[in-house]
């Protein structure tokens, strides 16, 4: 299983296994039978409001592959996607008691600086990909807008868009080496796949 992968149902226990990072909530206590029982004949659970499926079976996560290991940014978009289309999904039961949260970790600008080239640096990969094409253009000038206007109130944001901009600039060679490595496919827009009637799907 990829590392990368925050959750995944056993197909023995059915228990669930969370990498929580260390900003991430923690929880005091699973309901496994609750767990199980939603889990019975699925291969995925989602939230009703959850844009990504973090709940998924060993065997079928490994079955499509699981993360794209070649994208940065939307890597869980993508997955989702690939998930709908290769497995049986279910509603995520109340499966939890008890949530201890932390306090964001201050903010660190060399990571923030490295965030933004590599979104920019995988976002045209991102865009060949998706079959979402428009919300992902909406979403992007939205996010670049979002960082003009905290610009002169905070100067480093002026240094993000600097170096998110030099992502996008570049980022045909990503998508050239993606190329060179896997084939006009891995290019290729993907179908979307619906939320087989768990949650509502984006108008067409």
């Amino acid at each position: 299983m990829s590392s990368t992968a925050r959750t995944t149902l056993s197909t023995g226990d059915r228990s669930a296994n969370c990498a929580n990072p260390s900003d991430s909530p923690v929880l005091q206590s699973i309901d496994k039978g609750a767990l199980g029982k939603a889990a019975a004949g699925r291969d995925w659970l989602v939230n009703a409001d959850a844009q990504i499926i973090t709940l998924q079976r060993r065997d079928a996560f490994l079955a499509f592959g699981g993360y794209p290991e070649d994208m940065v940014h939307a890597e869980d978009s993508i997955m989702s996607n690939r998930a709908r289309g290769h497995g049986v999904g279910g509603r995520e039961p109340a499966w939890y008691k008890g949530v201890v949260t932390f306090p964001p970790p201050p903010e660190d600008p060399i990571s923030r600086a490295r965030n933004a080239f590599w979104y920019g640096y995988t976002l045209l990969l991102f865009l060949m990909r998706t079959p979402l094409r428009d919300q992902v253009v909406v979403g992007d000038a939205r996010r670049f807008a979002h960082q003009l206007r905290r610009a002169p109130r905070e100067t480093r944001q002026i240094v993000y868009l600097v170096i998110g901009l030099f992502g996008r600039v570049i980022s045909p060679l990503h998508s050239l080496g993606v190329l060179l490595r896997s084939g006009v496919a891995a290019l290729r827009q993907e179908p979307y796949h619906g939320w087989q009637g768990i949650r509502s799907d984006p108008p067409a």
